[in-house]
């Protein structure tokens, strides 16, 4: 009876003072880790006539977006020497009243970002995104 009272009377004293329920409170999750994986989104829009290219290492992969967007993500291993080899260019000769536009977001930040709405003096409007080196 004794060993009851005071099974019960150290649980008491515990659970006031708060110590057990930060003891079986949720597990913190552990940080990102910086050298895992990474998302990486592409996304390009632009007028009916707006070619989009993509480009990957050695590989580049031509596409007539129609007038429909580009979107695409896809997850890239970590390396240490960042995702140079990553980029995405796109031209337009109409691109008004809706602009031509290039994103690249790796792990949701964006990293690269280009618009425009007129075309420049060789008579196309461009726009190019590519991972910085940083990433």
């Amino acid at each position: 009876m004794r060993r009851a009272a005071l099974l019960a009377l150290v649980t008491l004293v515990l659970l006031a003072a708060g110590t057990a329920s930060q003891a079986f409170g949720p597990v913190p999750l552990p940080a990102a880790d910086p050298a895992g994986p990474h998302r990486i989104h592409i996304t390009v829009s632009g007028p009916a006539d707006a070619l989009m290219q993509v480009v990957r290492g050695q590989t580049r992969t031509q596409v007539a977006l129609r007038g429909e967007p580009f979107d695409f993500e896809f997850t890239e291993p970590h390396r240490p020497d960042g995702y140079p080899d990553i980029a995405v260019h796109a031209m337009s000769t109409l691109p008004s009243p809706e602009p031509l536009t290039c994103r690249i977001e790796v792990d949701g930040v964006t990293v690269a970002e280009q618009s425009v709405t007129e075309p420049g003096a060789s008579g196309r409007a461009e726009v190019s995104c590519e991972i910085p080196a940083s990433i």
